[in-house]
């Protein structure tokens, strides 16, 4: 149990530095945004089962799900909040992002 433990942590760990990487290649707020709302919400949650297989305990599995509900509760809820905030004051797109998608229909 401990190795598959350390797997699933060392996974989480990759996706935090895939993140990493993501905040330098992209190139505005909003791919910046998503990279780390991914890591938040994937990594963690990766991390803390890493951790509660290694550490098998009925008190830490306890523990450990009411961290994971919280934090993908929190992180999606973040994630909108900062996108919304950095479209409310008007930062740019890239050249490369459609935003197509975002005008208002006429109707």
């Amino acid at each position: 149990m401990d190795l598959v433990g350390q797997l699933i942590a060392l996974l989480g760990a990759l996706v935090f530095l895939t993140a990493g990487i993501g905040i330098f290649r992209y190139r505005d707020v909003y791919g910046r945004m998503s990279a780390v709302a991914t890591a938040s919400g994937v990594g963690i949650v990766l991390v803390t089962i890493g951790v509660l297989l290694v550490n098998f305990e009925p008190g830490n599995i306890v523990k450990g799900i009411v961290a994971i509900i919280l934090q993908l509760m929190t992180a999606s809820i973040a994630s909108i909040i900062i996108a919304r905030s950095a479209i409310n004051s008007d930062h740019p797109f890239s050249d490369d992002t459609d935003t197509e998608e975002m005008k208002p229909t006429q109707g």
